[in-house]
């Protein structure tokens, strides 16, 4: 009997733990997280998906950016479709070179959707990038490459 008695008290500080953990999300407290190793800044209750050629999360607060690589070859283009829905603070999408300069920007204060054909320059790695500036909300990005005309 002492034994099984151990064993029920061994358990207890999961249990306790548990439960201040729901009150806690009960009440709407917020819990910071720090992204993944690729991606920069603070997010709180994120959830996010990332295939190729898409990247989306909806979340509580995201503070950073996350963003994919794509290699491309010279004379092919770039084909975004964005969804930016920020009910809070800013999120710009953007398209970065090989060398890391912004070669196209879309910021969004409210939400914004659309499609774009960006000319890629040179080959090389580009990135596509959300940043987030103390905000709140979601985005949804699709991006595919387009091969040189004539390949």
């Amino acid at each position: 009997m002492a034994e099984r008695v151990h064993a029920v008290r061994g358990r207890r500080p999961w249990l306790t733990a548990g439960l201040v953990v729901l009150v806690l999300l009960g009440l709407g407290l917020d819990f910071a997280v720090e992204g993944p190793p690729w991606a920069g800044g603070r997010r709180v209750l994120w959830s996010g998906s990332s295939t190729p050629g898409h990247i989306g999360a909806r979340f509580r607060y995201f503070d950073g950016n996350d963003g994919r690589p794509i290699a491309a070859r010279t004379g092919g283009s770039l084909t975004l479709r964005y969804d930016l829905e920020p009910s809070q603070g800013i999120l710009a999408l953007r398209v970065l070179s090989p060398g890391g300069d912004a070669i196209w920007t879309r910021s969004a204060g409210e939400p914004a959707a659309g499609n774009v054909s960006i000319a890629l320059p040179a080959a090389g790695r580009y990135r596509v990038e959300i940043t987030g500036q103390k905000s709140r909300g979601s985005f949804d990005v699709s991006y595919r490459l387009d091969a040189p005309a004539g390949q």
